[in-house]
């Protein structure tokens, strides 16, 4: 996964993005849009990582059986 920006007339975008191989030629899937560039508050991106962060510590924990 990668974060990609998009451009759209004058505006441009934050997306978390994964690449896919379909035969012979790789394609991406937008994964989750954060919104115009612009308007992103770093704070705002750091909880969201520390948020993710503790959902996959949870997760590891139901996957090892505790």
């Amino acid at each position: 996964m990668f974060v990609k920006r998009t451009k759209v007339k004058n505006v441009t975008y934050i997306q978390i993005t994964k690449s896919f191989r379909a035969g012979k030629s790789v394609k991406h899937k937008v994964i989750l849009n954060l919104g115009r560039e612009d308007k992103i508050n770093k704070k705002d991106i750091e909880g969201l990582i520390a948020v993710l962060h503790g959902f996959l510590a949870g997760y590891q924990n139901v996957v090892k059986g505790k």
